[in-house]
């Protein structure tokens, strides 16, 4: 927790992600919640690079750490709950994606000749 970037980075390399991942399984409050703590400390830190970032996330997803982290956003403990949204919160959402190309109005239109098709081919949600 009062790690320094260089130790946190240590860690890493010593491949900590896997194992407090898998800790995530446990169905301790106590346990979830330091864990949980440990990743946003260690992420905290990261988010200082992009590339430092996306590695550590990736590491995350690739463990199966976000499916658990998702799981435990409907955990009984009102505590743990929170401390997985504010993870997946902070951390695993992405900014509002550009409209394709082919996306004006909200309408959504299909094909290379929608434009003159125009009438048959939009849809309105």
């Amino acid at each position: 927790m009062s790690g320094n970037k260089e130790q946190v980075a240590y860690v890493l390399q010593q491949g900590a992600i896997g194992p407090l991942c898998q800790a995530l399984s446990i169905d301790d409050p106590q346990v979830l919640a330091v864990v949980m703590d440990a990743l946003s400390n260690i992420l905290k830190l990261a988010a200082c690079s992009h590339d430092d970032l996306v590695s550590v996330t990736s590491q995350i997803e690739e463990c199966g750490g976000l499916d658990k982290i998702e799981d435990l956003q409907n955990h009984r403990n009102e505590e743990i709950y929170k401390l997985a949204f504010d993870l997946i919160d902070k951390y695993f959402t992405e900014d509002v994606e550009e409209l394709p190309e082919n996306m004006a109005d909200g309408e959504y239109t299909f094909g290379a000749n929608a434009a003159a098709d125009h009438q048959q081919t939009k849809f309105e949600f």
